[in-house]
């Protein structure tokens, strides 16, 4: 055991001792020589002198802690590499700029034309426009053909209310090229452009990514001289730290190279004299009997006026149906087809906007928000005593289907021992009042409400409701009444004993007495 001990101690310190060799015989000049300037083979000088530790500082460190202490040295040289790398963007004539025609070859990322700064360029322009919807996608066609792109288009609002913003991405050498194109899309409101140096910032992320790739290099030397699973298991753990930090900083490279190799323009779109001119709006609330044909008639108008509508919707209110239509004329047309829908039904609110005087153009941009309710308010409501609830309830229910009808809501509940029904029936308006009558020959109606408010509809739909309680038959309580009499005459009897008792009692009492006192026997005392 001792023996086996010894060679794993020695088999490290010759392992960490051959990697610094290594690493002082050719790990420097492979770091250093391929095309690097001389200032940068100064920067990195300090890298090569803290790796030339004593040889036999290294030993002990390897037999003490072992790849454990081999790691935390690979690290340390990582850090001082990486220290010692230069910070900020050389001049033009030397540095970066030198190494784009060097030996190697090829131009690092960090390259720059003739200034030596990386720059991220946005711009920002509002324009105003005749018509919003073309030129967005103009704004578009712009940059895809100057070898751009859209990365985000938004559009608000309806009718003379309409505006976009369009975020695009043309090629930084073509900017000013795309800019002009763009302003002669409309009249220039507003117009920006400013520039973020981030040179520094790449120069920082290569000059880490040279240090951690050196860092995963020694770390794979290590991982092929393990000596123990131990040894790669904790190697592996570290290559893969090392590696995500790489991949997250080559991320953040090819990120900041995109920014710069593209500007980001932002064009805001607006209608002339938007906030000086909107063009009239109005809403309009009516009920009648049938909003469907009410609804058909207001578009058909709208159409005959050039406009058209924009949005319809339809749902129901309770048991109203309710038809909202969005309706876009003519500012010139819009109080016309105001008067024109309210006549077609009850008025219940009116308003009319209008803010400045109106837009001279021809176009369709008043809106005219219209809501169109049933007047309809047609229902009833039974309570129906009978032997059985649940036939009771079961007849209706056919009956009710038998005539177009549905039910909506059915539920039994026991309630003081007995069992009772309550149940929601939709049927037709005529169907309403013949129910109420054959529910009377089902039971004795207790209560009943029937209720035909309003126009009656021409449509066919069950569109009225009938809620419906049916419960055994409650009657006289006969049993309880004889139970109070009996209780009653007996109460009354047991009092007039007890009476007659008292009285009888205070006699006899009375009597001997008398008879006390009367010692002569002649009647007086």
């Amino acid at each position: 055991m001792n023996i086996l001990r010894g060679r794993g101690k020695w088999s490290g310190i010759m392992l960490f001792a051959g990697l610094m060799a290594m690493i002082l015989s050719c790990g420097g000049s492979a770091e250093f020589a391929g095309g690097d300037t001389a200032e940068t083979q100064a920067a990195y000088a300090p890298v090569a002198a803290a790796t030339a530790a004593p040889a036999s500082a290294m030993e002990d460190g390897a037999g003490a802690g072992g790849v454990d202490q081999a790691i935390v040295e690979v690290e340390k040289a990582a850090v001082a590499q990486a220290a010692a790398a230069p910070t900020a963007a050389p001049a033009p004539a030397s540095g970066l700029a030198s190494d784009a025609a060097n030996g190697s070859g090829t131009a690092p990322q960090t390259a720059a034309p003739q200034s030596g700064r990386r720059m991220i360029v946005e711009a920002r322009l509002s324009l105003e426009v005749e018509r919003i919807d073309p030129a967005a996608r103009q704004v578009a066609r712009i940059a895809v053909e100057r070898g751009g792109w859209v990365e985000s288009t938004q559009l608000y609002g309806e009718g003379g209310y309409r505006s976009a913003t369009v975020a695009v991405r043309a090629p930084a050498e073509r900017l000013d090229e795309a800019m002009e194109a763009l302003r002669a899309l409309g009249r220039t409101l507003d117009e920006s452009t400013g520039s973020t140096d981030v040179t520094d910032r790449l120069i920082d992320n290569a000059a880490r990514l040279k240090a951690w790739r050196a860092q995963e290099e020694r770390l794979i030397v290590l991982l092929e001289n393990a000596a123990s699973v131990a040894d790669i298991v904790e190697v592996e753990k570290r290559i893969a730290e090392v590696r995500a930090d790489i991949e997250q900083v080559e991320a953040t490279q090819r990120s900041l190279n995109n920014r710069v190799a593209t500007a980001l323009i932002t064009v805001n779109l607006q209608l002339p004299g938007r906030f000086a001119a909107d063009p009239p709006s109005g809403s309009l609330s009516l009920s009648a009997a049938d909003p469907d044909s009410i609804a058909d008639s207001i578009a058909a108008r709208a159409a005959g006026l050039n406009g058209y509508i924009g949005q319809r919707a339809e749902y129901m209110e309770g048991r109203s149906r309710v038809i909202e239509l969005a309706v876009y004329v003519r500012s010139g047309d819009l109080a016309g087809l105001m008067d024109y829908a309210g006549g077609l039904g009850d008025v219940r609110d009116r308003q009319f906007n209008a803010v400045g005087a109106p837009p001279a153009d021809d176009a369709p941009n008043a809106r005219l928000t219209i809501t169109v309710s049933a007047n309809v308010e047609v229902g009833a409501s039974l309570q129906l005593e009978a032997a059985d609830p649940v036939g009771a309830a079961a007849e209706l229910r056919a009956r009710a289907a038998s005539g177009g009808g549905f039910t909506e809501s059915y539920r039994e509940t026991m309630e003081d021992d007995e069992l009772r029904v309550r149940m929601e029936l939709a049927v037709k308006p005529a169907e309403l009042r013949g129910l109420l009558d054959y529910a009377a020959t089902l039971g004795e109606p207790v209560y009943s409400e029937l209720n035909m408010a309003g126009e009656q509809s021409n449509d066919d739909a069950p569109s009225a409701r009938l809620t419906v309680s049916v419960m055994p038959p409650t009657g006289f309580p006969w049993g309880l009444f004889a139970a109070v009499i009996v209780g009653s005459v007996a109460v009354s009897v047991a009092i007039a004993a007890g009476i007659v008792w008292l009285v009888s009692a205070r006699g006899r009492a009375y009597a001997r007495r008398i008879g006390l006192n009367d010692d002569d026997g002649d009647g007086t005392d």
